[in-house]
C-alpha cells in the first residue's frame, strides 16, 4: 500500500513539475504581473488544487492508519 502512494506522489509530483514549461508570454487573459493572474488561471491554479487534495488525502490515509483501529477498539462492547 505504502508504495502504491508513493508511486501515485511521485507521478504528481513529475506531472506538476512540469506546469512552469506552459509558462510562456500569451496564456491566460488577466496582466501576468499581479496576483490575480496566479489565482484565477487554470494553468496556476489547477497544480495547486492537485498538491492540496493529495495533501488531504494522504492526511486521511495516515490518519486512518494511525487512529482507525483504536476508534473501531473503543466501540467494541467489553466482555465481562
Amino acid at each position: 500500500m505504502f508504495s502504491r502512494i508513493l508511486t501515485t506522489f511521485a507521478l504528481l509530483s513529475c506531472a506538476l513539475s512540469a506546469a512552469p514549461v506552459l509558462a510562456h508570454p500569451g496564456h491566460g487573459t488577466t496582466d501576468p504581473q499581479t496576483v490575480t493572474h496566479y489565482a484565477v488561471e487554470p494553468v496556476h491554479v489547477m497544480p495547486w488544487l492537485a498538491a492540496v487534495v493529495v495533501g488531504v488525502t494522504l492526511t486521511l490515509v495516515v490518519m486512518h492508519r494511525l487512529f482507525g483501529d483504536a476508534t473501531a477498539r473503543q466501540h467494541t462492547p467489553s466482555k465481562p
